[in-house]
């Protein structure tokens, strides 16, 4: 016989540790992606204003490189509208001073003189060039020719102009209205001498505005005595008893030449010499500069009022049979003045400055210099080429007489052996 047995229930708490944990995680999961987007959000926001001042930077940069490529664009148009500008009237004026100056519209006078006791040619020019030239040839031979820009400014005016002959002088004369660029009336006068011409000639006259060139080839001899007001003077290669040559506003050259006595006179402009070789020499510049080079003679006055005043080289006139000196004196009122020397064995100076500075250079190696009396605006001393030192009675000697009231006074000592005439 089967027996039941009673069932009975039983009821027992389970514990769940594991799902509390799961629970807290999963709320801890929870919280930590809602703290990570709060961070993305908040890095996204810092991002996005970092992108934007970006942005407004490129924005600035490219700005700066539009504006300066356009600034850059719009100077080279305008500098290039300028060079055209500045191009075209270059070319006009040339073209319109080309056209004034070699012109074939012109008066043509000529005139030959046979007679050889002419001792004198006198010239008087208001606007033009002359030229004159010692060539082969038995007469005088003159050319003059009176220009204008057209035939109606030729016919409508009368040039006075020709060439005449009193006693033993030639007056060449070429006299017409004011130069102005609209009628261009200047004359271009031609003089040919003989080389061999026997008499001593005079060359004389005045040129308002223009310019004189006198060429001796191989040093003929002739007296000179000429003035340009407004222009230029060149003379070159001349042998002369007396040369004066005066501009009032303008340049004066004179190149190796030979003259007892040389007056040179310039109120404002330029004189300058090469190789000039004169007993008495007198070069006066009011305004402008005086510059000297190679220059040979017994007695030399360079006077410079308000300018620059440089000699290179000055010597005395060369003698084999006894010694030779040279007192030269250099005076400049305001502005500068420079002696260099390269060629004396004995040289005495005499440095002075009312206002400025002096300056003595010289190498030691070469020359022996000895100061007697120095002081603020007096320099006195003695240098002489190592060797010869002491030995006046066989040598040639320079007495540099150097003033300068207001600005700087420089004597320069070089080697010897130096070539100087650049």
């Amino acid at each position: 016989m089967s027996e039941d047995i009673p069932l009975q229930v039983v009821y027992q708490k389970i514990e769940t540790k594991d799902d509390e944990v799961s629970l807290k995680e999963v709320k801890s999961g929870v919280e930590l992606e809602d703290s990570c987007c709060k961070e993305e959000k908040c890095c996204k926001e810092e991002e996005k204003e970092e992108c934007c001042k970006e942005e407004k930077c490129k924005k600035g940069r490219r700005f700066c490189r539009s504006a300066c490529a356009c600034f850059g664009c719009f100077t080279f148009i305008m500098m290039l509208v300028y060079a055209v500008i500045v191009l075209s009237i270059s070319v006009k004026v040339y073209m319109n001073v080309h056209q004034c100056f070699h012109s074939k519209e012109n008066v043509y006078k000529e005139s030959s003189i046979v007679d050889r006791h002419i001792n004198q040619i006198h010239i008087n020019v208001v606007t033009g060039f002359v030229n004159i030239e010692f060539e082969k040839r038995e007469d005088i031979f003159i050319r003059v020719w009176d220009n204008a820009r057209s035939r109606a400014h030729v016919e409508s005016d009368t040039f006075d102009s020709g060439v005449a002959i009193n006693n033993t002088a030639i007056i060449v004369h070429s006299v017409s209205p004011a130069f102005t660029l609209k009628s261009c009336h200047h004359a271009k006068i031609q003089i040919y001498i003989p080389e061999d011409y026997p008499q001593e000639l005079l060359i004389s006259g005045n040129v308002k505005v223009g310019m004189m060139h006198i060429d001796g080839k191989n040093k003929k001899n002739v007296n000179i005595d000429v003035n340009v007001d407004l222009g230029k003077i060149v003379v070159e290669d001349i042998k002369s008893n007396y040369l004066s040559l005066t501009s009032e506003i303008g340049l004066i050259k004179v190149y190796d030449t030979v003259a007892q006595n040389t007056k040179i006179s310039s109120h404002v402009g330029i004189i300058r010499t090469y190789d000039l070789s004169s007993k008495n020499i007198n070069a006066n510049t009011q305004f402008g500069c005086s510059k000297h080079y190679n220059l040979y003679a017994e007695v030399a006055n360079i006077n410079t009022r308000f300018g620059f005043s440089t000699v290179k080289n000055p010597s005395p006139i060369i003698n084999e049979t006894e010694p030779v000196h040279l007192d030269f004196h250099m005076n400049t009122e305001y502005g500068k003045a420079k002696v260099v020397l390269n060629s004396p064995s004995n040289l005495n100076f005499n440095i002075g400055n009312t206002k400025g500075k002096m300056k003595v250079e010289y190498e030691e190696k070469d020359w022996v210099c000895m100061v007697k009396k120095s002081s603020q605006t007096l320099t006195d001393g003695r240098c002489g080429v190592k060797g010869l030192w002491g030995h006046f009675p066989s040598t040639n000697t320079v007495n540099l007489d150097m003033n300068t009231k207001y600005g700087k006074a420089t004597m320069i000592l070089v080697d010897t052996s130096k070539d100087q005439d650049e």
